[in-house]
Order: structure tokens, then sequence, then C-alpha cells
């Protein structure tokens, strides 16, 4: 609710949250509210919203394995 009354008033706002799909089930996603607005104020919002599930669940499974390390790691990109 805080989230529409931000952009309501005519903020961006981002964030990340849990969501329930009918049928894939629990979902991270991120939430975007844009405010729509003109010279003469804010029309509305529109809300735009991305699974964000494997990314968070790729970056769960990464920040386990450097926990659990006990020597270092090096990572390198070759481009």
């Amino acid at each position: 609710q805080r989230h529409i009354e931000h952009a309501l008033k005519g903020e961006r706002v981002t964030f990340q949250d849990v969501t329930l799909h009918k049928s894939l089930g629990t979902r991270e996603t991120e939430i975007k509210y844009i405010p729509v607005q003109d010279s003469s104020g804010v029309h509305g919002s529109v809300v735009h919203i991305v699974d964000i599930t494997k990314e968070a669940r790729t970056k769960q499974k990464l920040a386990t394995i450097i926990n659990s390390m006990s020597e270092g790691l090096l990572i390198f990109d070759c481009e």
C-alpha cells in the first residue's frame, strides 16, 4: 500500500517481493510503480512486474557456496 501511495505522489518506486502465482507457485518478483504524470499532476501509475526467481535462487546458491568455503575464490571475466 505504501508503495502505491509514493507512486501517486509522483515518486518512482522499485522493490522486490514474493508473489504467489496461480500455476507456478511462489515467485520472487521485482515490482516497479511508475507514475503517470504531466504538468497538471499525477494521473495514476503503471505497474511493471518481472519474475526474478531464477536470479534470486542463483544468488542464494552462490552465497551458500562462498560462505561455506574455507579458502579464497577467484572469479574473472575473459571478455
